[in-house]
């Protein structure tokens, strides 16, 4: 009895690493952004890329509350850096950042970060594909007024 039990677990675990392996790997290989193709929805390149509907809607405003994409259409990812917009980096949020370890990340600070970012009500509430505007504090420098809303 105990034999068996062993196998099935061994078999069960084996199993289970194969779907975790192959799940992360298929997910990472999204990159930044994803080129719509025909037949992709909004759910389809979610699953795909690891992430949720509501969160893409956030990272490409242009699609709104509503699931229209078209052939061609190129959707940014969470946990894209867009670049710099006057000094600022424009970062979308992906699962599990806060607002700490974005901080960190881009050597900055909570209070910057907020200070940046008046849609922000909650400093322990961000989201996943939410776009913020991150200053890099250097040291002895003080950060300049937010970016016009």
């Amino acid at each position: 009895m105990n034999k068996k039990f062993i196998q099935s677990f061994i078999i069960l675990a084996m199993l289970f690493g194969m779907f975790v392996t192959t799940s992360a790997a298929f997910a990472a290989s999204c990159g930044t952004s994803v080129t719509v193709v025909r037949g992709d929805t909004l759910r389809m390149i979610a699953d795909r890329c690891g992430t949720t509907i509501s969160a893409l809607q956030r990272a490409n405003p242009e699609i709104g509350n509503g699931n229209l994409i078209y052939p061609g259409q190129t959707l940014l990812l969470p946990g894209t850096i867009l670049g710099t917009d006057g000094g600022y980096v424009i970062y979308i949020v992906a699962r599990g950042d806060t607002l700490k370890s974005l901080a960190i990340r881009f050597q900055s600070t909570v209070d910057n970060i907020l200070a940046n970012n008046p849609s922000i009500p909650n400093v322990n509430l961000i989201y996943e594909g939410q776009r913020l505007n991150i200053y890099t504090v250097a040291p002895g420098t003080t950060p300049p007024p937010p970016p016009p809303s």
